[in-house]
Parts: structure tokens; sequence; C-alpha cells
């Protein structure tokens, strides 16, 4: 007698998670931020935090009119410019600071941004990706302090892991601003899936 051996569904869907994270996650996500950065100098040459958003769909993602805070209650510190599009597997650094802290406001190349409205704390705050209607959350990173590391002290990041754990965050000695994070980290804490606005 032969048997038929069903699938497992549990197998699938963790294939499809380790493989295909879009799967979950479709739409931009926040995929790294550094609060304290001592060693990599925006286009001219000032250590200013930064957040890198990521797009791992399959398709472009128009980020016009979208949102960037570091608060959650005001979720509308930074408006994405009207004609900004993510590729698909496209990442965006957006350097976030105060007016002073851009001591140089000179024009960034394609793929880079400048937030005036908020500076990240190093002691932890939120980081909120909101879709145009001001509510509907896209992504969110807790508020958890990032920090330096070492002595002397080098600035980490705080950032997604790599297929099977994009769902999990980690802190990174190693920033990979504008790339995929394959540095080694250390688990900081689950994300939950975030809540993608639909047509």
């Amino acid at each position: 007698m032969s048997i038929i051996r069903r699938p497992n569904i549990i197998h699938w869907v963790w294939a499809l998670f380790c493989f295909y994270p879009c799967v979950l996650w479709c739409g931009p996500v926040i995929n790294e931020v550094q609060s304290s950065n001592t060693s990599l100098p925006d286009t001219h040459g000032q250590l200013i935090d930064w957040v890198e958003i990521y797009n791992p769909d399959s398709a472009s993602f128009d980020l016009s009119g979208h949102y960037l805070s570091d608060s959650a209650s005001n979720r509308i510190k930074f408006t994405f410019p009207a004609g900004t599009t993510l590729a698909a597997g496209g990442y965006l650094i957006v350097w976030c600071g105060s007016t002073t802290d851009f001591a140089i406001s000179g024009t960034y190349p394609a793929g880079q941004l400048r937030a005036t409205g908020f500076a990240i704390k190093s002691g932890g705050e939120p980081i909120v990706l909101t879709a145009p209607d001001g509510l509907t959350t896209i992504d969110e990173y807790p508020a958890l302090a990032i920090g330096t590391t070492g002595t002397p002290a080098v600035g980490r990041s705080m950032g997604r892991g790599m297929g099977a754990n994009f769902g999990v965050l980690y802190f990174y000695n190693t920033p990979t601003q504008g790339s995929a994070n394959t540095t080694t980290g250390t688990e900081a804490i689950p994300l939950d899936s975030p809540t993608v606005s639909l047509p």
C-alpha cells in the first residue's frame, strides 16, 4: 500500500519566509537606524544620525507624501518629497538632524535625503514610518537605546535580520548603510509585522 504524504504547511510557510521576506512584509520597511554616528559621514563629511528604508518587494514603491518621525504622537515631522520612489530591492538613506547639525547644507546624491525635523536620541525613541494619511503605520521601531560600543566608543546601529530573521531587530557593531544587514549582530527584540495601507 502506498502512502501519500501531504506537505506540512508550516514547512512551506517557513521556506517562503526564509527566501521571500515580502510574503509577510510587503512595501517599504525601516531596515537600519544609527543614532550615534562615528564612522559613516554624509556626502559633506558630516556625522549625522540616519534611517535606512528598504523595499523588499518585487515592484517599486512611491514614498511621496509618506512621513518619517521619532514620535508616535507626532508622526509628520518629515515628509518624503514628491517623486520619491524606492526601487524594488532598493535602499534609501534619510539623514536626520536639526538645522544646526547640518553645518553644510549642500545637495545629496540619489538615494539620500535630508530630514531636519528631528535627530535620533541615542538613549532610545521610536522611529515611525507612516502613510500619507498621517495615521496608518507602515513600520515602526521601538524606543531602544542604540548608543555606542567599545573603547574608543564606536557608534553601532539597530536593524533587521536577514532571511528567516527579517522580523527580528539586532544591534550591529558594524553598520551596513545602504546595503543588506549581513554583519553579525546581537538580538535586540522581535518586531511585529508592520501594517501596510491597502488601496
